[in-house]
């Protein structure tokens, strides 16, 4: 893929990809804070995908119902207020200032441990807000899987209101966002959800009133587009093939030096392969590339998942390249490279040219699928 660091005429598109799929790689790129700051948008049919806000839904009532399984956070909020009964600590000043002692009170101060703090509140009010607009949109409406999901996520909604949870006004929404600091990964990701919601919601408001006003925008940087789009794709893959085991390696590969030199280790590259997906007695390392699959680069690429399929011991290796071509023939394809050493090699690239997601969806776990399909037709390495 040809990457242009400057500003595309078109403002429908980031680096070549379509406005409409980058949102696509956003939200499933959902563990980290983006910057979002104007990001063009038009309402104009071929460039803006309004299923995106079913798949947001489906993505975050997820999530969020996993971590209200778990046990929902909780945070010490502080109160101040005046009784007759100490609680907490005494606010001397307060009580003297208002001569509370003379009325048989007095002001104080304690924390409370509560459900009801900011981060619990963000989540709420995302879920609300883009249940409010997806019920605006008669095409997401009359969408088959519309009144589950949202039969499900009103449920939801509905169970968090009872803890004492409340959802804010457009007012707080800015507040809340800049307040919330979250706690693990879990709730960054979900955090990182509900500013996207917020965001979403907004370009959904947009879209009602038909506006073409630009709202926020992303960097054009490529590394930064790279990282976007390495972790969408390993997300997608663990939200998406529920019959696999889909891991990150986050261990670098030891290269084996002699005793006689260890400081040579550290000058020697460090490499961590992107994803690896398991079924049976089958691994799979996956290398996501942000480039073109016809780059002058293919041969260094080869010789790397080499490398990291011999040194994970796994049964293949997939080189996954992103296309924006026009051309159809490039929607999806799947080479595969003659057995070495008792290991199986592909390269593949799927469209990100596509105007409908769920058409990028299907070529990925189509892409996957074909590949354990040809591993359990040829004996397995072992």
């Amino acid at each position: 893929m040809s990457i242009d660091t400057q500003a595309e005429s078109d403002h429908f598109f980031i680096n070549k990809i379509p406005l409409n799929n980058i949102w696509w790689l956003l939200l499933y790129d959902s563990m980290r804070e983006h910057d979002f700051t104007q990001l063009a948008y038009f309402n104009k049919e071929n460039y803006y995908n309004e299923m995106l806000p079913l798949l947001f839904l489906r993505l975050f009532k997820s999530a969020l119902a996993k971590r209200y399984k778990e046990g929902l956070s909780r945070d010490y909020l502080h109160t101040r207020e005046v009784n007759t009964r100490v609680r907490g600590k005494i606010d001397i000043a307060s009580t003297y200032q208002k001569q509370l002692l003379q009325q048989g009170s007095v002001a104080i101060r304690y924390d409370v441990l509560e459900l009801n703090h900011t981060l619990n509140q963000l989540l709420l009010t995302a879920l609300t807000y883009i249940l409010k607009e997806i019920k605006k949109s008669p095409t997401l409406m009359e969408f088959h899987t519309t009144p589950n999901l949202l039969q499900e996520s009103e449920a939801l909604l509905k169970r968090l209101a009872r803890l004492g949870i409340q959802a804010k006004n457009a007012r707080e929404v800015k507040r809340l966002k800049i307040k919330v600091i979250p706690r693990n990964q879990d709730d960054r990701r979900l955090v990182n959800l509900a500013q996207l919601a917020l965001h979403l919601s907004q370009l959904m408001q947009h879209t009602h009133q038909h506006s073409t006003q630009s709202l926020y925008s992303i960097s054009r940087d490529p590394k930064y587009l790279y990282g976007i789009y390495e972790r969408a794709i390993r997300n997608f893959f663990r939200y998406n093939l529920a019959s696999y085991t889909v891991e990150a390696q986050h261990v670098p590969i030891m290269w084996q030096v002699a005793p006689e030199y260890p400081t040579k280790q550290n000058i020697l590259p460090s490499m961590y392969c992107d994803i690896l997906i398991k079924k049976e007695a089958f691994s799979l390392i996956v290398d996501t590339k942000f480039t073109s699959m016809y780059s002058g680069s293919r041969s260094a690429h080869l010789y790397q998942i080499y490398t990291y399929v011999h040194e994970h011991h796994a049964s293949a290796g997939l080189l996954l390249y992103p296309s924006v071509s026009t051309n159809e023939e490039e929607a999806m394809s799947l080479e595969v490279i003659p057995k070495k050493n008792g290991k199986y090699f592909f390269i593949a690239q799927f469209s990100l040219m596509e105007k409908n997601y769920t058409k990028i969806e299907s070529n990925l776990c189509a892409i996957i699928e074909e590949i354990f399909s040809q591993l359990k037709q040829a004996t397995p390495y072992r």
